[in-house]
């Protein structure tokens, strides 16, 4: 399950890690409600579970209380990448000396978490900053998060020295937090550095797995009302199966159960000419199939 922003920053929060303050609204009088309040530049940002929304035009900086009430006129109720903005989140904005990239997803291939950190942060890190330029280290999920190991990735990331202890101590709560709430996918990006040395997660994308929900009452809880969900996403949580949508142009809709064997059907009928709209399923397989992508969309 991926978490809205203000979702995972709520997480973030509760670890002790420092985010902008804010609130998220659902109407433009609110957006300048909370901006007048905060009294400072602001950023305005559409809530949508996917990338790209910075680039797509969903993140909007005000300067004023007024300009913040525009800023959420002209998010509100726009598609973005195929997700209506229900919210915006309205939090205060900075002067960052630089922005750094800290992450953990999950290496398939390796069957082990992984740490990830970049010299540089923002829109499209993976694409300034590719898989090559990541440093990336692998991590035993049954063992504390080693010292070496970070101190190894952020030397490895060309990090300046200077800024490696709080790193150091970011990266500590943020295993703490990809573990307890059993996360897939934790990336902070931007990781913000202002001007007395403080970080600051400017914003957080967090994927929660499936399969953990049964220990996780409060992120089932949020997963019953997203406000930007698809109908296909409706229909999923309703009847409690998986759809996963592939090719919109196709003509073939494939009812399937388990990862391998709906991507073999899938190899085959491309061969064969056919071109597979979607498929659903219902087991773990099927599940785990949703996450490869995922975590393949990293470009690790």
């Amino acid at each position: 399950m991926r978490l809205m922003e203000w979702q995972g920053k709520q997480l973030l929060a509760k670890a002790k890690i420092p985010v902008p303050m804010g609130s998220v609204v659902e109407t433009p009088e609110a957006a300048r409600e909370v901006a007048a309040r905060l009294g400072k530049p602001v950023m305005v940002k559409a809530q949508v579970r996917t990338g790209g929304r910075g680039k797509a035009g969903g993140i909007l900086r005000a300067a004023d209380a007024p300009s913040a009430e525009t800023a959420a006129r002209k998010l509100l109720g726009r598609e973005i990448l195929g997700r209506w903005v229900r919210q915006v989140l309205i939090e205060e904005s900075f002067n960052a000396e630089r922005e750094l990239y800290l992450g953990l997803t999950i290496d398939h291939g390796a069957r082990r978490p992984v740490l990830l950190a970049s010299a540089e942060g923002g829109m499209e890190v993976e694409a300034s900053c590719p898989a090559s330029g990541l440093a990336k280290a692998e991590l035993n999920p049954l063992l504390p998060l080693p010292a070496y190991v970070v101190r190894g990735v952020l030397a490895s990331a060309k990090i300046p020295h200077p800024l490696h202890p709080a790193l150091f101590n970011l990266a500590g709560k943020l295993y703490g937090l990809y573990k307890e709430w059993d996360a897939t996918l934790l990336e902070v990006n931007p990781i913000l550095v202002l001007s007395d040395g403080t970080l600051m997660a400017a914003d957080a994308r967090m994927i929660i797995d499936d399969a953990a929900m049964g220990r996780q009452p409060e992120i089932t809880e949020w997963g019953a009302s997203f406000p930007d969900a698809t109908a296909s996403e409706k229909l999923k949580r309703e009847y409690d199966f998986d759809y996963v949508e592939l090719d919109p142009g196709g003509n073939i809709g494939l009812i399937s159960t388990g990862a391998g064997g709906t991507m073999t059907t899938i190899d085959l009928l491309t061969s064969a000419g056919g071109r597979v709209i979607n498929f659903v399923g219902s087991d773990d397989g099927t599940r785990r199939g949703h996450h490869q992508r995922e975590s393949r969309n990293l470009r690790l």
